[in-house]
């Protein structure tokens, strides 16, 4: 199924989540960076569930946190700067049924309107999942450089996911109703 949808720019908010996306990224590269230079040689570098060290390396193992932190935000910006190719070449690719169930309804000016704003809700979620890389990839320095691992860090990495999640979905199906709503409408 063809979308068929125009081309518009990201709103306001979209180009805000935009920056703050980067501006994350450029904080997870910062930090690694710095880690690099500040951590003690022959620092830990892996934790088991308690939060003591199970192994140590050296300093250049510090950018193995920056690089595996930054594919999630890199992939959420492709996924936004190439949103209308995909939903309107590869709509198979994009999963967002009760989207594509109606869509073809609205004319295509709605149809994009729309579609940025699911869009930019994708960006809002790659924001906090960014961030919460930062927090944890910060954690992750700390526990290096004192030698055990925060209390927190283990429940903050199995708890904040759920916590983005679940807010996320709710805001897509309200989305959907919404454009069900202006579907009715017309």
């Amino acid at each position: 199924m063809e979308i068929s949808a125009i081309p518009l720019p990201l709103s306001k908010t979209g180009r805000l989540m935009m920056g703050l996306l980067i501006l994350g990224l450029i904080a997870i590269w910062v930090l690694g960076y710095y880690a690099n230079l500040t951590m003690p040689e022959n620092a830990p570098r892996h934790f088991d569930l308690s939060g003591e060290p199970t192994s140590y390396g050296n300093n250049e193992d510090s950018y193995v946190l920056p690089l595996s932190f930054s594919l999630a935000p890199l992939i959420f910006l492709i996924i936004v700067k190439y949103r209308f190719l995909l939903i309107n070449k590869y709509p198979y690719l994009i999963n967002l049924p009760a989207c594509f169930l109606n869509i073809n309804k609205l004319q295509p000016e709605r149809r994009s309107l729309w579609i940025n704003r699911y869009f930019e809700a994708i960006l809002i979620l790659g924001v906090f999942i960014t961030y919460y890389e930062l927090l944890l990839e910060w954690g992750i320095y700390k526990g290096m450089e004192s030698g055990v691992l925060f209390s927190w860090i283990i429940p903050i990495a199995l708890l904040i996911p759920i916590i983005i999640i679940i807010p996320f979905l709710y805001y897509i199906h309200e989305l959907s109703k919404k454009i069900n709503a202006e579907i009715e409408a017309t």
